[in-house]
């Protein structure tokens, strides 16, 4: 408290971002990389060459900026230009929070790289009352989420499949790195706003199966399995001890259904189903020497384990695996203060990314 009246008394301004904290991260990841190894240029660096205003994060909340252009209890004069250099800061600050959101919004409408974050962050349509029946009722109640349309009564289902894809893939003999990128497809498709009736015909586990036959596909680890082989695994894990034979009636019916729900995911997501891998994670902490190969391998391997897959899509799909991969390395004990740079770590979001991931471990 008494640093917070000390900074005030010089004129330091905390900028409130608001609804704009979505882009913070943006705004403190490198701009680009020199000639020279391991220098980096960020936007607040150029904000104070060019303003003379340092500005970072607020270490106190979550979504302020501590602008400092200076100490203003100095004379009238040293005020003025104080106030000037914060202004034009502030400026710039804006200017590049307009330009990440029109970028944003681009990918959000392209069939390719949609920013799932912001998809999180937009405000979920409220059911109408169940006396309203006027046209704007009966378009909001088209809008209901995918979850809701599969009618989820537990809320532990959506965590539970994503600890099921994970053993298929491990009975597959796959990298653990299939089974993230199906939880992601998994996660995107059920968070997408969708028409009444989309669902209908599917179960949880035709989603979950097809989801995991996409990511199957995409990886290029490993020979993708054949849809039988994927059904084979899954009937081991869904139902242990029985026996699965591919050419039942039943196995025919769940290889269609599965096809079906798999033509309806890539639609529903413009064929939004790649995604970046966590190579660049573990290139990031090694190659800034802050977390030795071994280890950040080791930690990697966890942070792609069923619970941690569980935590939820607020973790995959809006902070990413750099934040589940730093939340284990601090389960492991490992030094993470090192890791907050290299990965451009909010550590408040850590913290929540880690009780997230502790309840999941809890609840699963």
């Amino acid at each position: 408290i008494q640093t917070r009246l000390a900074d005030f008394k010089r004129g330091v301004v905390f900028m409130n971002l608001g609804a704009n904290h979505i882009y913070q991260n943006a705004l403190e990841e490198p701009l680009k990389r020199n000639k020279r190894p391991a220098t980096w240029n960020y936007f607040f660096e150029f904000v104070q060459r060019t303003s003379g205003a340092s500005v970072q994060p607020d270490p106190v909340t979550d979504n302020h900026l501590r602008i400092d252009g200076g100490d203003a209890s100095l004379s009238e004069l040293s005020a003025r230009r104080v106030k000037e250099k914060v202004n034009i800061a502030k400026e710039l600050i804006a200017l590049q929070i307009e330009l990440l959101r029109d970028h944003h919004i681009r990918q959000h409408r392209w069939g390719f790289g949609r920013d799932w974050a912001l998809l999180l962050e937009s405000t979920p349509t409220q059911q109408p009352s169940s006396g309203s029946t006027s046209s704007q009722d009966l378009t909001a109640m088209a809008k209901i989420g995918t979850a809701d349309s599969m009618r989820l009564s537990d809320p532990r289902a959506v965590g539970t499949a994503c600890l099921e894809i994970s053993e298929i893939v491990t009975s597959a003999g796959l990298s653990e790195n299939v089974s993230a990128h199906a939880c992601i497809i998994f996660y995107r498709y059920i968070n997408l706003p969708d028409a009444i009736g989309l669902n209908a015909n599917f179960k949880l586990r035709d989603i979950q199966l097809a989801s995991l036959f996409i990511a199957n596909k995409s990886q290029k680890v490993k020979k993708w399995n054949r849809l039988e082989a994927v059904l084979e695994h899954a009937y081991r894990v869904f139902y242990p001890g029985s026996l699965f034979n591919p050419n039942s009636e039943e196995a025919k019916n769940w290889e269609r259904r599965v096809i079906k729900a798999e033509k309806t995911i890539l639609s529903a997501l413009n064929y939004d189903v790649f995604w970046t891998g966590v190579d660049w994670v573990i290139n990031a902490v090694t190659g800034t020497k802050a977390m030795a190969e071994p280890l950040a391998e080791n930690a990697m391997a966890l942070a792609l384990s069923g619970h941690v897959l569980a935590a939820g899509p607020v973790l995959w799909l809006k902070h990413g695996p750099k934040y589940a991969f730093a939340a284990i390395a601090g389960f492991l004990s490992l030094d993470i203060e090192p890791l907050i740079p290299a990965l451009a770590l909010e550590p408040f979001t850590l913290s929540d990314v880690a009780e997230k991931i502790y309840h999941s471990c809890q609840v699963l």
